[in-house]
C-alpha cells in the first residue's frame, strides 16, 4: 500500500500484484499488517486495523504520545490482538554478539552521526534515533531508569 499511486503501481506491476492506495482498502483482506507510515500517523492507522481485528507490527516509535500508545495497547488487549513495535536493531548481528558479553557496564556513550534528513523532524530525536541505542543495551541495563533531555513540545511531550 502506498498513497503515492505511481510508486504503488510500479511495485505492483513488478511483483505481479494489485496496488492499494489507502490502508483502509486492506481491511478484510489481511490478517496482519506492518505500519511504516510517518510517525504522526501511527496511531490513527494502527487503530483502524485493530478496530477491525487485524494484528499490527508498528515501526518505532509506537506513537508520538504515551496516551496514544496506551490506547493502542488497551485496544489490542481488549480484542486479543497483537501489537508489536519493530526495534530491528536488536537483531543486528553485531548487537546480538555483544549480548551476554557486556554484563555490568559502568558507562555508556552513544554517538549517531548522519547527514540531515527532512523525514526525521516529525518526532523528537529520542523517539527517532536514541530509541535504537536504548533498545540494544543489555537487558538489565534497559531496566534501569534512564535520564534524557526533555523532548520537544511538538512531539507531544513536556
Amino acid at each position: 500500500m502506498d498513497t503515492h499511486r505511481n510508486i504503488a503501481d510500479g511495485v505492483a506491476s513488478r511483483l505481479s500484484t494489485r496496488p492499494f492506495y489507502n490502508h483502509k482498502d486492506l481491511i478484510g483482506k489481511v490478517d496482519a499488517v506492518s505500519i511504516a507510515v510517518p510517525t504522526p500517523d501511527h496511531f490513527a492507522v494502527s487503530r483502524d486495523f485493530l478496530e477491525n481485528d487485524i494484528d499490527v507490527l508498528i515501526e518505532k516509535p509506537i506513537t508520538t504520545t504515551l496516551e496514544e500508545a496506551n490506547e493502542l495497547i488497551r485496544l489490542s488487549e481488549s480484542r486479543g490482538l497483537i501489537v508489536q513495535v519493530g526495534h530491528l536493531e536488536r537483531f543486528n548481528p553485531a548487537v546480538a554478539a555483544l549480548q551476554g558479553v557486556v554484563k555490568k557496564p559502568m558507562f555508556i556513550e552513544s554517538h549517531r552521526l548522519s547527514i540531515y534528513q527532512d523525514r526525521c523532524t516529525d518526532v523528537s530525536v529520542v523517539l527517532d534515533l536514541m530509541i535504537h541505542d536504548i533498545a540494544t543495551l543489555p537487558m538489565p541495563v534497559c531496566l534501569l531508569r534512564l535520564a534524557v533531555l526533555p523532548m520537544s513540545p511538538q512531539a507531544g511531550f513536556p
